[in-house]
């Protein structure tokens, strides 16, 4: 075997150091020893200190170590080349990225970098780059890609599909939103250059796939701890649920079983690319649990990417999800959007859940928004929403409801415009009127209920969820003949699980 041992981490880009600890989660194994969570909970300075130690410990005992945490490496070649970084070697090109010497704004978490980044690029007459769907406002950015999907948005290795066919990386210039790696990618790169410096300080040595040679085999591998990229999720088997020490593990266990099977070293070899894709790859990274196309079998790399596309575009498009997946249309009820905007720290960021009535909803959203990463989930909402959230008559509550629509609005917007199937916003008018003259809602006592529930049918949803007992809820039975399910958080937790789409 290659290695020793194996440790990952799966990784977080929170501000807060508490909700860094909830996050983070670093597995190990050996050979002879199955993976296992590591017991301590980390920031994300502690775990630099830890992985040092472990690899300085290692090292005096001649042991070899393959390790890495979960989010991307490098930047895409496009935005390299856009801020004239792109001739450097990957470690020199991170440097000037973090220090701000390539003439921008220094790397830096996005709620503090992002926005400051696109002014600048906007004062040179450049299309922004970052944005958010449900942060935008937070963060000053916009609700949709600027970039539309294009190349400076994804790496190639994210253009490729994963070995196992799960799994849908997201682009590395979407930050704040549950899922996304754009923000922990930015201060998860700084932490590999501050790891590398202190292991150079120690004689440790680390080198790290691809940036250091396109094969293990390389010399620059040669003894050295060996740094590389995993992918949870298209790592992690569908029976597992997703959560942070399942991600840790399914990295760990992934290539401890590529290297026990002694297949470690083909995956890890990206030798057989054209020169020029090599060179790009060399920059970019690669993930390890990705397909390599070599010129033997698909043509130029220039080809593959082509034809691939991007695999999510502004939260909405979902080309290349397989057919079981792409349905999962949830229509959500004014209530809902209510619930989490009061609860957004404990369902999107981490914090611990309330310990009340509401508890359940809320776990089982945080569950559901986990799992939405990899089974692209479409949110639909109506335009009927706003005319119920216009009523709230606190100032800085309506506000702020204001604000969370639109975010939510924008992301439903595009979906239907970028989707042929979806009728258009004037078309599902006249559809509305007929539906709703069918009587077949009139079991609903509240007229607001009736279009609500009749949009997301004109709009072919799956589910309806709603929080709303005293009327939908209690009604529902009545409304079991039609193409569509009425359920609370809870029982949409409760559908994914059974469907084992985890």
């Amino acid at each position: 075997m290659l290695f020793d041992e194996y440790l990952f981490a799966d990784y977080s880009g929170a501000v807060a150091e508490n909700q860094q600890r909830r996050a983070i989660r670093l597995a190990r194994a050996s050979p002879g020893e199955p993976p296992s969570v590591v017991e301590a909970r980390l920031t994300r300075a502690e775990l630099s200190a830890d992985l040092l130690a472990r690899l300085r410990d290692a090292s005096r005992s001649g042991r070899r170590i393959c390790f890495g945490q979960d989010h991307q490496y490098s930047i895409p070649y496009a935005l390299a080349q856009e801020l004239s970084v792109h001739a450097l070697p990957w470690r020199h090109a991170l440097q000037a990225l973090y220090a701000g010497s390539y003439g921008g704004p220094a790397f830096a978490h996005p709620r503090f970098f992002a926005a400051a980044f696109n002014s600048w690029l906007v004062e040179r007459s450049r299309t922004p780059y970052f944005y958010s769907a449900t942060k935008a406002r937070q963060y000053g950015l916009p609700n949709r890609d600027p970039r539309d999907g294009n190349d400076s948005a994804y790496r190639m290795t994210e253009r490729c599909r994963p070995r196992s066919g799960s799994g849908s990386p997201k682009p590395f210039n979407r930050v704040g939103d549950n899922g996304t790696v754009g923000g922990q990618s930015l201060v998860g790169m700084g932490a590999i250059l501050e790891l590398l410096a202190a292991c150079d300080a120690e004689g440790v040595r680390v080198a790290v796939w691809p940036f250091d040679g396109p094969s293990i085999k390389d010399a620059a591998y040669a003894g050295a701890h060996v740094m590389i990229e995993p992918y949870p999720s298209a790592v992690r088997s569908a029976t597992v649920a997703q959560n942070h020490s399942s991600d840790a593990l399914a990295s760990t266990a992934y290539v401890r079983e590529l290297d026990a099977s002694g297949l470690l070293a083909d995956a890890l070899d990206l030798s057989g690319l054209e020169p020029a894709v090599a060179h790009v790859a060399s920059f970019e990274g690669w993930i390890i649990s990705h397909q390599v196309p070599t010129s033997k079998r698909s043509g130029a790399m220039s080809e593959t990417l082509r034809t691939a596309g991007p695999l999510e575009h502004n939260g909405a498009q979902t080309a290349r999800v397989p057919d079981s997946i792409h349905r999962r249309r949830v229509f959500l009820d004014t209530c809902v959007l209510n619930f989490m905007l009061d609860h957004g720290e404990q369902i999107h960021d981490g914090a611990e859940p309330p310990d009340s009535p509401d508890r359940e909803d809320v776990e089982a959203l945080r569950q559901i928004w986990l799992v939405g990463q990899r089974a692209v989930w479409q949110l639909a909402i109506s335009p009927h929403t706003y005319f119920e959230i216009v009523r709230t008559r606190d100032a800085v509550r309506l506000s702020a409801l204001d604000r969370w629509f639109q975010e939510v609005w924008q992301y439903w917007r595009s979906t239907v415009q970028g989707n042929e199937d979806l009728p258009s916003f004037l078309e599902a008018e006249e559809m509305r009127v007929r539906t709703l003259a069918s009587g077949v809602l009139a079991c609903l006592p509240d007229v607001s209920d009736r279009v609500l529930v009749c949009d997301a049918l004109v709009y072919g949803c799956d589910l309806f969820c709603t929080r709303d007992r005293s009327t939908i809820l209690r009604h529902r039975d009545k409304l079991a003949g039609l193409p569509i399910e009425i359920v609370n958080p809870s029982d949409w937790w409760h559908r994914i699980q059974h469907a084992g789409i985890m």
